[in-house]
């Protein structure tokens, strides 16, 4: 099964390499995703395409992850900054998509530079979840393409008129 981008949900970022064998620091969005980084898992790395963890091991800096097909630091060193997703579909069935938004609850929402709510809930089904803002109580579709989120804020880029 491959990773579609449009049912995907954000499990975290690449950071720093670790290592001469490929290896690279994994920033979780929270506690559930990191529970989900395991060998085996199917992700999407953001601007490298779909990619299997080959192995995952805890570091004193958090979760080292290494890929099928990469083990060297150059090819490795290209992933840093990506964003990991994984496909709603290979989610154990325990796992609630609700928990793995946990990590956007409190950031900053905000339009050209200006804040206009912060994250008060996340609901909704696997790969449609949605926002609720809060003081005014405004929804937003976390997939939409107007929706960027970011290690400590959100982002909306040129969002329909009067969603704000």
């Amino acid at each position: 099964m491959s990773v579609t981008p449009e049912r995907t949900l954000q499990l975290g970022r690449l950071g720093r390499t670790v290592g001469l064998d490929g290896g690279l620091l994994f920033h979780a969005d929270g506690n559930a995703e990191a529970a989900l980084v395991a060998p085996g898992l199917e992700v999407l790395v953001d601007g490298h395409g779909p990619m299997r963890i080959r192995e995952s091991r805890r570091h004193n800096r958090g979760i080292v992850v290494h890929f099928e097909g990469i083990r060297r630091i150059e090819r490795a060193g290209r992933l840093t900054n990506a964003v990991v997703s994984v496909d709603a579909a290979l989610l154990p069935e325990d796992v609630l998509p609700v928990s793995l938004t946990d990590g956007l609850l409190g950031l900053p929402v905000l339009l050209g530079g200006r804040t206009v709510g912060t994250v008060a809930s996340v609901a909704g089904a696997s790969g449609h979840e949605f926002l609720t803002l809060e003081p005014g109580g405004e929804m937003l579709p976390l997939a939409a393409p107007y929706v960027e989120v970011a290690e400590d804020r959100i982002l909306l880029v040129d969002p329909p008129a009067g969603l704000i």
